[in-house]
């Protein structure tokens, strides 16, 4: 989706964020859109908190980076009981489902990148240094030292880390993200240093496609509080 001019060119299926100012940010899935509103479903805790014309802020993210921004106002709430399906079929619905119903708007701004996110987070890092004017040369395991550090901050475009080593700022940094099951091994440059007992470098990550930014963002938004 290149162009989003009102919410009712809205499709099934699309991912929307809606923040709302004290829980964050909640993953709501497009469920249909009528020329009155748009159905999306919503995680139980977001449902709770959510009353008839709460006002929140929404995102909608693309493939190719575009994003678009536009409230949300709700028009109303419904919960599905867990039970039989319409069709009388076996219970397909160990739990509720929860919709949220929101009223159209064409108020909408789109931009060329999507809003960065960063959370705090304390992650262990392993990583080690490639020097720029190196950076094209094929390295054998004897010469790569490992380093030890720990992401502090983090958002699936950039991120601070901390270590007790000094870090060339003109060089790479090659090293391993871990988080909840996940493991991505990225290439980032250097953007920022800070020294003191505890050195401190913001990084942005290079060459780094989008499923892999995609699951980092998961991350950062199932974290993501006030």
């Amino acid at each position: 989706m290149k162009q989003l001019s009102t919410t009712m060119d809205l499709r099934e299926d699309a991912v929307l964020r809606a923040y709302l100012k004290g829980y964050g940010y909640a993953r709501l899935i497009v469920a249909g859109v009528t020329r009155h509103f748009y159905v999306t479903d919503a995680p139980a805790d977001f449902f709770e908190r959510i009353r008839t014309k709460t006002v929140l802020q929404g995102y909608l993210w693309t493939q190719n980076s575009i994003s678009f921004e536009f409230t949300m106002e709700v028009g109303g709430k419904i919960t599905v009981p867990a039970g039989p399906s319409t069709a009388g079929g076996p219970d397909e619905r160990a739990e509720p489902a929860n919709f949220i119903a929101f009223i159209h708007t064409a108020d909408i701004v789109s931009a060329n990148e999507r809003k960065c996110l960063m959370a705090e987070v304390s992650l262990p890092f392993r990583f080690f240094t490639i020097a720029v004017a190196r950076s094209d040369k094929s390295f054998y395991t004897e010469e790569i030292q490992y380093l030890d550090g720990r992401i502090i901050i983090l958002s699936d475009r950039e991120a601070v880390f901390e270590t007790d080593h000094e870090i060339p700022p003109d060089g790479l940094v090659r090293g391993h993200l871990v988080f909840g099951g996940d493991d991505i091994e990225f290439t980032a440059r250097i953007t920022s240093a800070e020294s003191g007992t505890v050195n401190r470098y913001g990084i942005e990550y290079t060459g780094m496609n989008d499923r892999e930014r995609n699951r980092i963002l998961e991350y950062v938004f199932s974290i993501y509080r006030e």
